[in-house]
């Protein structure tokens, strides 16, 4: 008994032994991690890294609750295509612009095939070729079934002047000078002519009047009706005249265009008191030396372009009826030789003798005066611009501009812009009676020399109060003499 009692006693003494070494851990439960956990902050993938999830552990045993688990590479975006060597039959690669990270990256890529669309049919014109209805890929060249109908013009045969008309726009190829003639007297509303290359049309008219009306009678200095004829013939009879009929035409929406090496010596436009044969002007009628005609014109959209003229364009008229309205030169060179006078010498003349505002709206464009007594002589006329143009090699004035029959006149707006001027005898720009209601704009010339002895290169004779200008950024060669066209500063 006494043995047990002891055994007993050693069991118990070893167990509390054993207590105190494992600090009791045998009594304590399992951790259960409840509001004792913390966050494991994740990881963003990136274009070309990956990242990992967001996870939890135990801040009283460290345990991990939630395991991270790995997010894949997100890889680059197709943002901005930069370039690619693939086409819609090769393949090869392409380098995009990642909107993600900014970085530039290539991707093979497969060729990728043609995106064929409908086309439609299309007629051929005389500017453009046409073709059939076919189908063609929107992203190269590639058509399947295409057939291209040739465009340009289709003259047809020619006529008893050698001229020959397209079947497609009516524009009429003249080849000689009795053609182009023939080809302006003939003119309907949007003719358009054209020269042909090298060949010298010598001198023209136009608006050569085509209608004969008898309701008046004129003379050079009386005008009487169908009434009074027996005054009218007395009259003739002292003037050494026989009866004037009088011839009335129009001319408009004409075009000509000029060619390589295509030269027309003269050309002239003009109403009122035609007298004798002078420029053949009236056609198919029988006149005798001596005999005079009046001829009424109105003409308007009158255009040459890239035509060369070696001698005077003369545009006039001293009827008040007649109306000249948009007459334009674009690309087209003038050489009148440099030694005739003011009025013959000159590249261009526009003048107006009844002083009415019945011409008006003379523009001037990308043109070359060379070797003129004078390049524009503009009398009368309401509304001119001279723009863009090169004047070389001028007797006298490079441009005058004014009225010389009836006292000032209101030529209301002067533009002369973006011109060039060398090697002038006088003054660049010459201006004579400027009306009250006139504008003046003078811009952005150039001129590398002036002829005149005192240095002026541009004068007006007079100016009427109330004229407004805007005369600025030129570039002279001498000084101004009016205060009123100074530049502006």
């Amino acid at each position: 008994m006494k043995n047990i009692i002891k055994t007993l006693v050693l069991v118990m003494a070893l167990i509390l032994a054993l207590a105190a070494f494992t600090g009791c851990e045998l009594f304590e439960k399992e951790c259960t991690h409840e509001g004792t956990t913390e966050l494991i902050p994740s990881v963003i993938p990136t274009c070309t890294e990956t990242g990992m999830s967001l996870g939890t552990k135990c801040t009283k045993c460290g345990a991990v609750v939630l395991e991270p688990q790995v997010t894949p590479v997100r890889g680059h975006d197709k943002t901005t295509l930069l370039n690619t060597t693939a086409d819609c039959v090769t393949a090869g690669v392409e380098t995009w612009n990642c909107g993600f990270c900014g970085e530039d990256y290539d991707v093979e890529v497969e060729a990728y095939g043609h995106d064929l669309v409908e086309v439609e049919a299309k007629a051929a014109t005389c500017e453009a070729d046409g073709n059939n209805a076919h189908k063609a890929c929107s992203n190269c060249d590639y058509t399947e079934g295409k057939e291209v109908i040739p465009g340009g013009h289709t003259y047809g045969e020619a006529d008893e002047n050698g001229n020959k008309t397209c079947d497609r726009c009516g524009e009429i190829l003249v080849s000689t000078p009795a053609g182009l003639q023939a080809a302006l007297d003939k003119a309907l509303e949007g003719t358009t002519i054209r020269l042909t290359e090298n060949v010298a049309y010598g001198s023209v008219v136009l608006g050569r009047p085509t209608k004969y009306n008898d309701t008046k009678m004129y003379c050079a200095t009386h005008e009487y009706t169908t009434d009074d004829a027996a005054a009218f013939v007395a009259h003739l009879a002292e003037e050494g005249y026989h009866t004037t009929p009088q011839y009335t035409t129009t001319l408009e929406g004409l075009t000509v265009i000029g060619a390589n090496g295509a030269t027309i010596e003269g050309l002239l436009m003009t109403s009122g008191h035609i007298y004798g044969d002078a420029y053949d002007y009236v056609r198919d009628i029988d006149y005798d030396e001596g005999s005079a005609y009046y001829v009424t014109l109105n003409a308007s959209n009158i255009v040459f372009v890239n035509v060369q003229f070696t001698g005077k364009v003369d545009i006039n008229t001293s009827d008040a009826d007649s109306v000249y309205d948009g007459i334009a030169f674009e690309g087209c060179s003038f050489t009148t030789g440099g030694t005739d006078s003011t009025a013959n010498g000159a590249g261009i003349r526009f003048y107006n003798e009844s002083n009415n505002g019945n011409l008006r709206n003379l523009v001037i464009i990308d043109c070359k005066f060379v070797n003129c007594y004078q390049g524009v002589y503009v009398a009368n006329v309401n509304n001119i611009g001279v723009m863009d143009s090169e004047f070389d090699t001028t007797g006298h004035n490079a441009i005058a501009i004014q009225s010389t029959v009836h006292g000032a006149v209101d030529i209301k707006t002067v533009a002369i812009i973006g011109n060039t001027f060398k090697n002038i005898g006088n003054r660049i720009i010459r201006f004579g009676e400027i009306g009250a209601d006139s504008t003046l704009i003078i811009q952005n010339n150039t001129a590398t020399d002036s002829g005149d002895e005192d240095g002026e290169v541009m004068k007006a004779v007079s100016i009427a109060e109330g004229v407004t200008t805007a005369i600025r950024d030129n570039s002279w060669c001498g000084t101004v003499a009016n205060e009123e066209l100074q530049d502006a500063e």
